[in-house]
């Protein structure tokens, strides 16, 4: 008898609390029935949508690299195994790989999604200078697993940019042709060559400074030695006339002339090239002076390019470069200059907005709270601003670069008008075209809630008597197909004790949890809602879809705004109506209150409040050490009065 007592308060309970006391009435039971109807009302979600975290750049290891991933959807972070399996491919060798993020049979999101990831060689490491002379450093580094050769770069700390120097495809290279008594920094990067080449990241710079010159220490002088005895003169013979010893000469230094100079110009900047020059320590460009009929000089390097930056626009310069060889002295012996080449910065025009077309074909398409403008695209233009028109003064939402935008995050129950306008730009600065016709959007509070409710993805906080002993809070929480809600319930008119329900898999498990703290304990009562259970077969209607179904737009419902007094509170109302039923919103500065319904059945509503759309996972793990049915049933019993 206590136990058919029990079911039938459990009963009770559970229909209070599932059917949220008035959105299916009780004495229809009409969650079965709308189990037949609403199979479609929470869309599978496209995992091609998702946002996925992960590493794109690893080193080669000669293992597998699978980086961590991590996919969001929206504010949902799913579980590898349970929403989705992961894929790697070509994971090994240097190059592209791929990871294949797939949804998992069973769960609420479907279709896969692709990613790609390099593999490039480790960055080098204990670059040293090994040895330092007045005119070179002789560098050295640890060897890079998979890689074909190096890349050594002077750097310069200044302007944080990588001059190359020379390739090689040892682990150790002397830099020649440095001044003396002079610091200078250095970098280098491995490389490889499969398809194509694949570049490590620069290794940690260092400083080598040149030795100084010092001067040649003076030779010894000879002693004299002690003269020698004379002896008898012998007749003399006819002296010859000797020649005249002459100087040994040093070979005169020749250096040819650099040849291929070529310019590319980029914005304000110029970057150029030219041939090698054999035997030669390093090259100078130089610029043509008309004020001094000269050339002066703008850059030393030792390799075969370099790079000029803030040159001013609109005017037209000339270049040069030779190459030098320099001596153990510092003596340099320079080449003939290089055909010159004239570079041209192109004077950017101030955008003229006359040139830009008004934006035309301003379409406003609505889902939900989200609105998807598109238009037609304007010729020359770099790009549009999206704003709202509030009387004369335009506001900006949001800059694009594509004839189309997302928006969603507006103010909702309000009337909005949106414009676009194209935009040029120089610099810094926008010239923009004439702002289109606007389009007149309404962004409702019942278009967000029904989203909400569509997604079964929600919690919130509602007022409702339970057990008869008047309303109280009640917690509840909705995520992928389970359902959590929690409760101080009346056991007997006597004792109160808080509860707290799990109910799991659209229905299939069902865990209560008495008491809290120290004293909690868990039980499962997933037998109680099996066929042949005390409550018998309830999946239906413990299914999270069909209980939300009707609380849920749909392309017929018609929605109008105004404003109503309650309890001496001013709400903002939202009436929804469609063909079977009339759905109120009441809100204070967008934020649910009361939510009224009107259907065959009659009017009932629920007072609400903390409704949000951030649920943690926690609240829907299966508890651990749960009790079975008979050892809940016992622990009921007493407690008394069931």
């Amino acid at each position: 008898m206590k136990q058919n007592n029990y079911a039938s308060r459990l009963l009770a309970v559970l229909m209070a609390i599932l059917m949220l006391c008035s959105v299916v009435p009780a004495a229809s039971l009409t969650m079965a029935s709308a189990a037949k109807t609403s199979s479609s009302a929470t869309a599978a979600k496209k995992l091609s949508k998702a946002k996925v975290t992960y590493n794109k750049t690893l080193y080669y290891t000669g293992s597998a690299k699978k980086p961590k991933v991590t996919v969001k959807y929206g504010k949902t972070t799913l579980k590898k195994n349970k929403d989705y399996t992961l894929t790697y491919k070509n994971n090994v060798e240097f190059g592209v790989a791929s990871i294949v993020i797939k949804a998992k049979k069973g769960s609420a999101y479907t279709g896969s999604k692709t990613v790609k990831f390099k593999i490039i060689p480790a960055k080098a490491k204990n670059l040293k200078a090994a040895k330092t002379t007045a005119s070179a450093v002789k560098l050295t580094w640890n060897a890079v697993k998979g890689a074909k050769g190096y890349i050594v770069y002077s750097y310069d700390a200044k302007s944080g940019t990588y001059t190359k120097l020379k390739a090689t495809k040892k682990t150790a290279l002397a830099v020649r042709g440095l001044e003396p008594d002079t610091l200078y920094r250095f970098s280098v990067r491995a490389y490889t060559k499969t398809d194509k080449k694949y570049y490590g990241l620069y290794s940690k710079v260092i400083k080598a400074k040149t030795l100084a010159l010092t001067p040649e220490e003076p030779t010894t002088a000879q002693t004299p030695t002690e003269p020698t005895t004379p002896t008898e003169p012998t007749t003399p013979t006819e002296p010859t006339n000797p020649t005249t010893p002459t100087e040994p000469t040093t070979p005169a230094v020749t250096v040819a002339k650099a040849t291929g100079l070529k310019a590319t110009v980029n914005d304000t900047s110029v970057s150029f090239s030219w041939n090698l020059v054999t035997g030669a320590t390093g090259y100078e460009l130089a610029q043509f002076d008309d004020t001094l009929n000269d050339y002066v000089l703008k850059s030393a390097v030792v390799g075969t390019d370099a790079r000029l930056t803030r040159l001013e626009a609109g005017k037209t310069y000339q270049f040069a470069v030779r190459a030098y060889v320099m001596d153990g002295a510092g003596k340099k012996t320079y080449g003939a200059y290089s055909d010159p080449v004239k570079v041209t910065l192109e004077e950017t025009k101030p955008a003229d907005p006359t040139d830009l077309a008004k934006v035309t074909g301003l379409k406003a398409q609505k889902t939900d709270a989200v609105i998807n403008l598109s238009w037609t695209a304007v010729t020359g233009a770099a790009g549009y601003e999206v704003a709202t028109l509030n009387g004369t003064e335009y506001k900006k939402l949001t800059e694009v670069t594509a004839a189309s935008a997302k928006l969603d995050k507006l103010e909702r129950h309000k009337e909005l008008q949106l414009a676009v306008r194209a935009f040029v730009k120089s610099g810094s600065t926008y010239s923009y075209g004439p702002w289109s016709d606007t389009v007149k959007v309404i962004v409702y509070n019942a278009e967000y809630y029904s989203a909400a409710f569509r997604s079964g993805t929600f919690r919130v906080t509602m007022m409702q008597d339970m057990d008869g002993t008047g309303e109280q809070p009640v917690n509840m929480a909705f995520k992928n197909g389970n359902i959590n809600f929690s409760a101080t319930m009346a056991m007997s008119e006597s004792a109160k004790i808080p509860m707290e329900f799990r109910i799991l898999n659209n229905g299939k498990k069902f865990y209560i949890k008495l008491g809290s703290g120290a004293l909690a304990a868990w039980f499962d009562a997933t037998s109680m809602i099996e066929e042949g259970g005390e409550l018998g077969d309830m999946s239906s209607m413990l299914n999270m879809s069909d209980m939300f179904a009707g609380l849920t737009l749909d392309d017929g419902s018609t929605i109008t705004m105004s404003s109503e007094t309650r309890d001496g509170k001013t709400y903002e109302v939202e009436t929804v109506t469609s063909s079977k039923q009339q759905l109120k919103f009441y809100t204070i500065n967008n934020e649910l209150q009361i939510l009224e319904i009107k259907d065959q059945y009659g009017t009932s509503e629920m007072k609400i409040s903390n409704f949000s759309t951030n649920v943690s996972d926690d609240l829907f793990t299966e508890p651990s050490g749960a009790g079975d049915l008979k050892e809940l049933m016992d622990f009921l019993s007493l407690l008394g009065g069931f």
